[in-house]
């Protein structure tokens, strides 16, 4: 395929070496953007930008937890904001959001990891503090409909300020 003029680059070919750049496609849900490499080679996708801000971060911010591309994401509903996603999801977690004035937020900072999880070995999370004032680990899989990890959370001792 032939590059058109003005095309963007892919970010994820970008950060692995490679010549791909992003083809706007229609879909049921809408209009997206698609790396020109395909599904097999990249597999990037990414929601079209609304504006030059969202656009100029999708291309330039690096995940804060593992280094690679981002995807934007625009919000389904109203009232919520827009945000880029680590194209490693769901292995990697990294998120930036932008805030109501269309600025890109600081990076919240990586959870405390803790010992493995008793049930599904994954680590454990630094939770609280609870209404007593104590904190705890807690599985990242667990969830409240049961359908992840069902481990229960391992209690810190001491309550921290």
């Amino acid at each position: 395929m032939a590059r058109p003029e003005g095309a963007l680059d892919c970010p994820k070919c970008k950060a692995e070496k490679r010549e791909g750049f992003l083809v706007e496609r229609a879909g049921a849900s809408g209009k997206f953007l698609a790396c020109s490499q395909g599904r097999e080679a990249c597999g990037f996708l990414s929601d079209v930008p609304k504006n030059a801000k969202q656009r100029k971060a999708m291309l330039q911010i690096k995940c804060p937890s593992c280094e690679g591309a981002m995807r934007l994401r625009l919000p389904k509903e109203k009232g919520k904001n827009a945000f880029l996603s680590c194209v490693r999801f769901p292995e990697c977690r990294g998120a930036r959001w932008f805030d109501e004035q269309g600025a890109l937020e600081e990076p919240r900072p990586a959870p405390v990891t803790g010992p493995p999880c008793a049930q599904c070995g994954t680590p454990t999370l630094k939770r609280g503090p609870a209404s007593s004032g104590s904190y705890f680990w807690s599985c990242p899989r667990w969830r409240s409909d049961g359908t992840g990890c069902n481990s229960k959370p391992v209690w810190i001792n001491e309550a921290q300020a």
